[in-house]
């Protein structure tokens, strides 16, 4: 399917929409916001925060940049290349578990032990 072919009048999201909503909905979870709650903070339903998530809407710049200051990211974390690949992985729950557990110690030689730990196991 060309480019052309998403986007709206299509009822098939681009590409863009649905990552821009992937990395909204990874980062409102990785901060242990709801639907519910990021939507009371933007003034919208949750329905549109669904639809903001799942890519069939798309999201402004002016409600891009609520969304960034709320979540406490970039508008350019949005969009990164070199990030799509995470947020695929973090839709595991356990991923979502312990990247939480992870970012809640504040130990930074306890984080690198289990960071090291982590890479040993996958390589064996």
């Amino acid at each position: 399917m060309s480019n052309t072919q998403h986007g709206r009048g299509t009822g098939v999201p681009h590409p863009i929409d649905i990552t821009v909503g992937q990395r909204l909905r990874m980062r409102r979870k990785l901060i242990g916001l709801s639907q519910e709650n990021l939507a009371e903070k933007v003034g919208l339903t949750f329905q549109q925060v669904q639809k903001y998530e799942r890519g069939v809407n798309r999201v402004s710049a002016s409600r891009l940049a609520q969304f960034a200051d709320i979540l406490g990211v970039s508008v350019s974390f949005f969009f990164a290349e070199e990030e799509r690949n995470v947020v695929g992985m973090l839709e595991d729950p356990g991923a979502m578990r312990l990247l939480k557990a992870y970012t809640a110690i504040d130990n930074a030689a306890v984080r690198q032990a289990i960071a090291d730990a982590a890479v040993a196991f996958a390589a064996a």
